[in-house]
């Protein structure tokens, strides 16, 4: 957190008390991580029409929440006689169990968990770090070592969960090898009802896309933020229920970073995504960057950022950027398909967002008979021809570039790119995941010379036993025209392995 945050801690402070005193006998459940293996299988479930109230584009969801998807998958599958997923869902249920007998008898599940999992491994990088969606980490040429603890608990209206990592860094040229640990994630959570009030440090993930998001992603490190919402999709009174389910989610931030223009700014954003058929999903986000060391925030600033007025302006009082997303799932039984996009804006203009950036990706959860397969192809453009030869618009900006530590904090291919990814995954069995991927870059398209990256990688997940798990994956990255340099070539290769032990 930067050095003036105490503001931001005193409004959820008093958030969180009348929080607590509204909640009477509501019980929390934490979330569940963004490097979970859950989410991969609800995709799947949902893609072939199983899940149909829950929002998977707004994460991280709360454990309550995956074991509601999970009870209504189990639900609409006996429903429908398929059959071709039960053992994803077995998988599930084994993972939710107390989650679920929570859901079936309207009760909250309550548990203190000190050691939740631990998890150790390394990954060796021979060439330039081009690692990206690790929640910011930065890697050395060499052996990088990792482990890390998480706990997690449930106690009335409260929640939390905390994961420490400790790292070891090899030595290189310029610095020595060098060893440390961090707060890699970590809050509390209150709730009342279906909504809650979160404070701590967590990373976001906004939006329909996996290979990369428009706004908010892992690339960057997680945010010290206060965030407030609802768990679980709720229906508007009235004739406003015909919506369908809803989920709005909006949060604060400072962020620790002395390299941004005006140190430490604020960062902020809202989402509301609303299911009006089972079978489509409509999402609108927000985010903004602004404050910061030297600059002032008042009413002024505020007014600003929600009119979006002055954003044009050389002295703006921030940078803002918008995104409007759809999913539309079509269970057919020949085939299930799942389509999706996300059309953002940089700027204003006449009331909307302008000089746009696309997302779209297509998503089979099984190919044809063969459920143990799925295939996403996914595609992102941030140029988009240049925004009438407005170029370097996404993500810069030249009081708030929206980066953290130098890392994109939306799509990782960054300003002026295209990126082409296909992912093919095979399940044998449900705790076994293999899959092979290709992704095709171009950076900085407004450059004499721009990049062209090639990348070919494949890994594993495989779950030994219910406690004892298995990661691994291994990639190539080749680079043209290197750092935009006319004949320049970059190579790397790094490998990842860890293991975990689940109390």
């Amino acid at each position: 957190m930067g050095p003036r945050s105490g503001g931001v801690w005193s409004w959820a402070a008093v958030g969180c008390l009348a929080l607590v005193l509204s909640a009477s006998a509501a019980r929390a459940e934490p979330d569940v991580p963004l490097d979970s293996w859950v989410y991969g299988v609800l995709d799947r479930l949902q893609a072939a029409g199983l899940v149909q109230s829950g929002s998977l584009n707004t994460r991280p969801i709360s454990r309550r929440e995956a074991a509601r998807m999970t009870v209504e998958a189990r639900r609409i599958a006996a429903e429908k006689g398929e059959r071709r997923f039960d053992r994803l869902i077995e998988h599930l249920e084994r993972e939710f169990e107390t989650e679920i007998a929570g859901v079936a008898d309207g009760t909250r599940s309550a548990y203190v968990k000190p050691v939740d999992e631990l998890r150790g491994g390394g990954l060796w990088l021979d060439g330039p770090d081009r690692v990206y969606n690790d929640n910011g980490r930065e890697h050395h040429e060499g052996g990088n070592g990792r482990a890390d603890v998480s706990s997690r608990f449930s106690w009335g209206p409260v929640s939390g969960a905390l994961r420490a990592e400790g790292r070891l860094l090899p030595a290189d040229d310029e610095e020595r090898q060098e060893s440390g640990g961090a707060l890699a994630e970590g809050y509390l959570k209150l709730n009342a009802g279906k909504w809650f009030l979160l404070a701590g440090r967590e990373p976001l993930w906004w939006g329909p896309g996996r290979h990369g998001s428009l706004l908010l992603s892992t690339n960057a490190r997680p945010l010290d933020l206060v965030r407030v919402g609802n768990d679980e999709p709720v229906l508007l009174p009235w004739v406003f229920s015909r919506v369908g389910p809803l989920r709005v989610e909006s949060f604060v931030a400072r962020l620790d970073d002395e390299s941004q223009p005006f140190p430490n700014p604020y960062f902020a954003g809202a989402r509301i995504s609303v299911i009006p058929l089972p079978w489509v999903e409509l999402g609108a986000s927000r985010v903004a960057m602004f404050g910061g060391r030297g600059r002032t925030v008042d009413g002024h600033t505020i007014d600003s950022l929600i009119t979006g007025r002055g954003e044009n302006d050389p002295n703006s009082v921030g940078n803002q950027e918008a995104s409007l997303d759809l999913r539309l799932t079509l269970p057919l039984d020949i085939q299930p398909v799942q389509f999706y996009g996300e059309l953002g804006g940089e700027d204003m203009a006449g009331g909307f967002f302008s000089r746009e950036a696309v997302l779209a990706g297509v998503f089979l959860p099984r190919l044809g008979p063969w459920e143990q397969f799925d295939l996403r192809l996914e595609y992102a453009d941030t140029w988009l021809g240049g925004h009438g030869n407005n170029d370097r618009v996404w993500y810069q900006h030249g009081d708030y570039p929206m980066t953290c530590d130098g890392r994109v904090i939306g799509h990782h291919a960054g300003t002026d790119a295209r990126d082409a990814y296909a992912e093919l995954g095979w399940s044998p069995v449900p705790e076994l995941r293999l899959w092979a991927a290709a992704d095709f870059e171009r950076h900085g398209l407004a450059e004499d010379h721009p990049e062209q990256q090639r990348e070919l990688k494949a890994g594993a997940q495989w779950w030994l036993t219910e406690r004892l798990s298995l990661e691994a994956s291994c990639s190539r990255v080749e680079v043209d025209n290197a750092g935009f340099v006319e004949g320049e070539e970059s190579k790397s290769t790094w490998v990842s392995l860890s293991a975990g032990w689940r109390f």
